[in-house]
């Protein structure tokens, strides 16, 4: 199987000394997130919130339970103090939610960063089930951070270079700028996860450093659409969901 991290030399390296300098325990590993909660600069959070709508009482609540561990910097917009990270992470979950009839009961995630869109999704919408596929090494991360959030215990995280991936169908399927990082024969492993959910929200719509068409897109997914947004900074992007 072709890796996970093509063209990023040394990659499994630098998560594995990240991890043992000072990310097993978040609770007072102050600036120990710097990797990630700084790569969301404040001004691309306030034009976030700008495209959603207001943020209700449980949205403000998920910000601050993302934002309990590693002590991000946090950044003041309007009545909202929270990181910029966390809160672009809920700008995606706030537009994958719109695509569901109700709360999902079950979401899957795509390459889970660190944890925080799961702790979001699981806070806010109260789902029985989160599974994030990921790389071992991000999986471990991720178990630690959520482990120290306080969310609900129903989370589980999955290699995608396991020989049987466990097939299941989900509610939502989820994805935040982690298929442009896949190569195609990893992606195709994807492919029965994502034919399997209800609904999908795909940040990108390339695979590694290929654009994919509607049509190469309706490959996973018939029902596919594609929709171009701004979503700050006067950059374009695109959504791929169903």
């Amino acid at each position: 199987m072709a890796s996970w991290t093509q063209g990023v030399e040394g990659f499994d390296d630098a998560i594995d000394r990240v991890i043992a300098r000072n990310m097993i325990d978040f609770r007072c590993s102050e600036g120990a997130l710097s990797m990630v909660w700084d790569a969301v600069k404040p001004d691309e959070a306030s034009d976030c919130l700008k495209l959603i709508p207001p943020l209700t009482e449980v949205e403000k609540r998920a910000l601050s339970i993302a934002d309990s561990v590693g002590a991000p910097p946090k950044c003041k917009i309007g009545d909202v103090t929270a990181s910029a990270t966390a809160v672009r992470q809920l700008y995606y979950l706030i537009k994958a939610l719109l695509l569901c009839p109700t709360m999902p009961k079950s979401i899957i995630e795509f390459g889970g960063g660190f944890g925080c869109l799961a702790a979001l999704a699981i806070e806010i919408t109260g789902c029985a089930r989160y599974t994030i596929y990921d790389l071992p090494h991000v999986g471990e991360l991720q178990r630690q951070y959520l482990d120290n959030t306080g969310v609900n215990r129903v989370y589980d995280t999955f290699c995608p270079c396991d020989s049987e991936l466990p097939i299941s169908n989900y509610d939502l399927a989820i994805s935040t700028w982690a298929f442009n990082e896949l190569d195609i024969e990893t992606a195709e492993l994807y492919k029965p996860l994502i034919q399997a959910s209800s609904h999908g929200f795909v940040a990108g719509h390339w695979i590694g450093n290929k654009s994919l068409s509607l049509d190469q897109w309706k490959d996973y997914r018939r029902d596919a659409t594609h929709r171009s947004y701004v979503p700050y900074n006067g950059f374009t992007s695109y959504i791929t969901e169903w």
